[in-house]
């Protein structure tokens, strides 16, 4: 499921809280890239820093590319959220959010992905 709304930190507030709220017995793990926007880093920080979240961010690498193998290796049963910027917003280095998602989804079907595409729209085709 997809959506646009008026203001993009709302969105990925929504998206972070939206996960702390799901019932099950464990605290929910998110996945987030180190070099996300503060609309989503600080809100998912700040879920961790309240102990609503367990939270792992992901290093680049040297070419300020996110590798799909880093993102897997920090994932687990209990990840519930993959959150990662479609164009990162000081370098302008696109990120394989397609890729990402697929292997993912592929291991973790129940797992849900977002990505704030806000830097991308209008540059590159998104969908």
């Amino acid at each position: 499921s997809s959506g646009i709304n008026a203001e993009y930190g709302e969105s990925n507030n929504w998206v972070l809280r939206s996960v702390t709220e799901r019932k099950d017995q464990h605290i929910p793990h998110v996945v987030i890239s180190s070099v996300e926007h503060d609309s989503v880093a600080l809100p998912a920080r700040a879920l961790r820093d309240q102990n609503l979240l367990r939270l792992s961010e992901v290093a680049l690498e040297r070419d300020g590319t996110l590798s799909p193998d880093r993102v897997l290796a920090v994932c687990t049963p209990e990840t519930r959220l993959v959150s990662i910027m479609q164009a990162n917003n000081e370098t302008g280095v696109v990120f394989d959010v397609g890729e990402i998602a697929r292997r993912v989804r592929d291991q973790w079907p129940d797992c849900l992905i977002h990505t704030d595409a806000a830097q991308a729209l209008g540059k590159i085709p998104v969908s």
